[in-house]
């Protein structure tokens, strides 16, 4: 958090999102459309897209440490 600044973001843990209201900590969510949700679904799609198109047409001796 940048000094002076009352506030941070950042992403919602599912398992940590009732910490802060344990502990006494205010706090706001803010559902923003895109951004990292976004991202982070692309990451997924591309391993999904490499592992169906790419690591599956391997032959077993390379896919094999």
């Amino acid at each position: 958090m940048p000094p002076g600044e009352d506030r941070a973001t950042c992403r919602l843990d599912a398992a940590l999102q009732d910490r802060p209201v344990q502990l006494g900590i205010p706090t706001e969510t803010e559902w923003i459309k895109g951004g990292m949700g976004s991202e982070l679904r692309g990451q997924v799609e591309g391993i999904k897209r490499w592992y169906r198109n790419d690591w599956i047409a391997l032959d077993n001796v390379l896919r094999n440490p």
